[in-house]
């Protein structure tokens, strides 16, 4: 039962995953009314609804009395892959929840973003091609439509605010505009700098096995609920320490061809689905015009 005494969340950051999950993180932090945890991604109806429960949820938000804030929620980009169960839970166990966010990247670009990431976070040391085949689930993952079906089983299209990465991590003014009014927060109390400060470059640490051991020894000490290294080693800029190489290797284009022809009629079905199309992505079949 929802604890009287504590704020509970109002909206959710969904997804997806390499598309801008860390930049909203920092936009919504930086709003005075708009209350997020300090830690980034919680993973609770995700991984943790069953073994941790709502006592530890409510933890993660602040108390009723003289609160300021005017949306409170958390930023957990895997939230997207939820089973029906799971979306189920949420609904019923915290239905203050009634708003979410989404990030929608190209999912080709998103797919090469992961391979990346798992090059320098895993040590990861095989072609883009190999990485398909032996992380299947990621190429799944990127069939967005069919993950963001079992949502709107839930809840109502309205609900959702959908950005992209594309339009509006370009545009970030315009961007910080659309979630205040889908929050219902004040856009003129963004600091100017807001959502402005981020990193594109590819890039993999010199020091590769050091950077992949302090990845999982950092995402152990969460799993036992112990956030403070993290935020010390952030603001240490530890990562810096690993050194860093700037990597300039684009997509082999006959596999960029493969996959925009293997997703594109999931994005003439995600557009359908939002009553929206995607331009910029450039992948809809010819069934969608």
């Amino acid at each position: 039962m929802a604890s009287p005494f504590v704020q509970w969340p109002t909206f959710l950051g969904i997804g997806v995953p390499k598309a801008g999950s860390s930049w909203l993180y920092e936009v919504l932090d930086s709003h005075p009314h708009i209350w997020v945890p300090e830690e980034r991604e919680v993973h609770f109806f995700d991984r943790y609804y069953q073994e941790r429960g709502l006592t530890w949820y409510r933890k993660l938000f602040p108390n009723v009395e003289k609160s300021k804030y005017k949306a409170i929620g958390e930023v957990t980009p895997q939230y997207i892959y939820c089973e029906s169960e799971q979306i189920d839970a949420l609904k019923s166990s915290v239905p203050s929840i009634e708003k979410f966010i989404i990030i929608l990247r190209n999912p080709v670009d998103a797919l090469y973003s992961g391979y990346w990431f798992s090059k320098r976070v895993d040590n990861f040391d095989l072609t883009f091609r190999e990485f398909l085949e032996q992380r299947s689930y990621a190429v799944e993952h990127a069939h967005y439509a069919h993950h963001l079906k079992r949502w709107l089983e839930y809840f109502d299209r309205d609900q959702f605010l959908v950005l992209t990465t594309e339009e509006d991590l370009s545009a970030v003014e315009q961007a910080r505009e659309k979630i205040a009014k889908f929050l219902n927060v004040d856009p003129n109390l963004f600091p100017e700098e807001a959502g402005k400060l981020k990193e594109n470059s590819r890039h993999l640490p010199r020091f590769h096995a050091a950077y992949a051991w302090a990845v999982d020894l950092n995402s152990k000490l969460k799993q036992s609920n112990v956030y403070w290294p993290a935020r010390v080693a952030e603001a240490l800029g530890v990562k810096h320490w690993f050194g860093k190489q700037e990597v300039d290797e684009e997509m082999d284009p006959g596999l960029r061809e493969e996959l925009e022809d293997r997703y594109a009629e999931d994005v003439r079905k995600l557009e359908q689905m939002l009553g929206r199309e995607f331009p910029e992505w450039d992948l809809s079949s010819p069934a969608a015009s």
